[in-house]
């Protein structure tokens, strides 16, 4: 897989680039979809908004794993998948986003987000 640049822009609301992060790479074997690590940082919710040549990823439908901590407990020795605990390699099925839904991250969480048909040129085989 190759991974893409990702850039961040300053936010209006507050949120710091180094409190939200995001990484991004083509999928594999998926040409048209493009994989995201989001991690958010901070103790409060964040609606993600990422660009791609095509639009903003909300504009896209996704599939979404988020990992938060079991109970709320940052402590927890375990964390929970899409609000199911994780249990050790069972990974619970992703939530699929429709297009035009947002993208939020919980408080001191991470997401991997599949988003579907995004056509990132440089995904493409040649």
């Amino acid at each position: 897989s190759r991974v893409l640049h990702v850039t961040a822009k300053a936010h209006s609301d507050g949120v710091s680039n180094a409190d939200v992060r995001v990484y991004a790479h083509c999928t594999l074997n998926a040409e048209s979809d493009a994989t995201l690590l989001m991690i958010n940082l901070r103790t409060s919710s964040v609606d993600v908004k990422i660009a791609f040549p095509g639009g903003d990823v909300s504009q896209f439908p996704r599939t979404v794993w988020t990992a938060t901590a079991l109970d709320g407990d940052e402590h927890a020795p375990h964390v929970q998948i899409n609000g199911v605990p994780a249990s050790g390699f069972a990974v619970p099925r992703g939530w699929d986003v429709l297009a035009g839904q947002a993208t939020e991250l919980p408080p001191r969480s991470w997401s991997f987000v599949v988003v579907h048909v995004v056509n990132v040129p440089a995904c493409r085989h040649t």
